[in-house]
């Protein structure tokens, strides 16, 4: 679902809208006359007023978005306490897919979390506030305010975003592109992240040119509501739950562009859209694709997976869970307590060197530690990941550390080692200040000494 709260990081909305607006041409925007029955079917009853305005919106939308669903798309209209509900019950059911495992361990240790806080964000009572539609892919119905009053601009463009997701579950199986299982190396919720940046992306981009069909009238109204005021809220969880609009949106706009380049008008668009189905059936691989959608467009070749970092520390430590951090997270998690324009300067050019990572938590009574191989592209990346890494922790902890491996440092309830060979970087942290041998130890396992 969209919401106007900084949950779906939509601060940059107006911006986006008034260059969408800008480039959208009455090619663009032209729709085809359809038949409402073929493209929704309502579960219960309701206004007519409310009915006529929905299949129209779903007319518009699939016309816009070059997408006939296959079978109707099953609307229910419900009141607003239920949809409400209803709304929360979708969000909370994402935010479980993004956060298996440890994350929530590996986020607080590094101090991207606070350690008491979890990777849900705001919660979703301010999306269940304003959000007139909301689809949910595990029933494959679109849920829609009923409303006694005419929908807003606002409200019919939420409908046509949620729209658009049931017209990709139909086609690519939203259940499967954004769901997660572990396998032989573990769980892989970065590239879940870049899934859903495309799913995000293509309905919001959509979103965009349904509005632009509107009047100049209902545009400026869209746009004040747009602005009403919301909590402001920001930080890695917030950030982590912004990134598949804010960042999906402009890959989306890229891929779409690349594939129109030296086309013009009608051809111009069936091929950006064409590139976006292509991009749902083959969706990017990291956060970075989506962060720098050239290396996808021009099928950059991948290295080969980071192996999962597992070491022998005894019988009473277990590994509880195995993922991947990703370019997003290291680009954004050390930029929380970034000291200085410096540290998030190597932040961003560690992300951009990332090459692939895979991380493992041990655990053993109360006590955690988190071992992590990552790959750059070349030594340099490595080195401005580890000054990124150490760099914050300084800042964390008030004290001064050199940024560089090899590195070993411990304080009350935390124990940092970090070494490096060429351009593969290791780390391990500790959840007390003993566990610093632990560190080393596993580090050395690793066969960086």
């Amino acid at each position: 679902m969209i919401s106007r709260s900084p949950l779906c990081v939509v601060a940059s909305v107006g911006l986006l809208l008034l260059l969408a607006l800008q480039q959208v041409s009455p090619a663009t925007a032209a729709t085809s006359p359809c038949n409402g029955h073929s493209l929704v079917a309502f579960l219960n009853g309701g206004l007519a007023s409310a009915q006529g305005t929905i299949v129209a919106v779903a007319c518009t939308t699939s016309a816009l978005r070059q997408l006939t669903p296959h079978k109707p798309v099953a609307v229910r209209l419900m009141a607003s306490a239920d949809l409400k509900r209803e709304v929360a019950a979708v969000t909370e059911a994402k935010l479980a897919a993004m956060a298996p495992g440890a994350n929530a361990i590996t986020y607080r240790l590094l101090g991207a979390l606070a350690p008491n806080q979890d990777l849900s964000g705001t919660d979703g009572s301010q999306a269940a506030a304003d959000s007139g539609a909301v689809y949910d892919a595990r029933n494959q119905t679109l849920y829609i305010l009923q409303s006694s009053v005419p929908y807003t601009p606002w409200d019919r463009a939420v409908i046509a975003y949620e729209y658009t997701h049931a017209l990709q579950d139909q086609y690519y199986g939203l259940a499967s592109l954004l769901s997660i299982g572990s396998n032989a190396l573990g769980y892989d919720t970065d590239a879940l992240l870049a899934h859903s940046a495309v799913v995000e992306g293509d309905a919001y981009t959509t979103m965009l040119s349904f509005v632009a069909t509107f009047s100049r009238q209902d545009q400026v109204t869209f746009n004040q509501e747009l602005q009403q005021p919301a909590p402001a809220a920001t930080g890695f969880a917030e950030d982590r739950i912004g990134f598949p609009v804010e960042a999906g949106t402009n890959f989306v706009k890229y891929v779409m562009g690349a594939a129109a380049k030296g086309k013009q008008g009608a051809a111009a668009t069936s091929a950006g859209l064409a590139a976006v189905d292509q991009a749902l059936e083959n969706p990017p691989s990291s956060t970075q694709d989506v962060l720098q959608p050239a290396l996808y467009v021009q099928h950059a070749p991948k290295s080969d997976p980071v192996p999962v970092p597992e070491v022998s520390l005894g019988t009473q430590w277990v590994a509880v869970s195995s993922d991947v951090l990703g370019a997003f997270a290291i680009g954004d998690a050390f930029s929380q307590h970034a000291a200085s324009s410096a540290t998030m300067q190597a932040a961003s050019r560690a992300a951009t060197a990332w090459l692939g990572d895979r991380w493992t938590v041990y655990q053993s009574g109360g006590e955690t530690l988190w071992l992590w191989h990552g790959r750059f592209a070349t030594p340099a990346g490595a080195h401005a990941f580890e000054q990124a890494l150490l760099s914050s922790t300084a800042s964390r902890f008030h004290t001064s550390l050199r940024s560089a491996a090899p590195a070993d440092w411990h304080t009350t309830g935390f124990a940092v080692s970090v070494r490096d060979h060429g351009s593969d970087v290791v780390v391990a942290i500790g959840s007390d200040a003993a566990l610093l041998p632990q560190c080393v130890k596993a580090l050395q396992l690793l066969g960086f000494s």
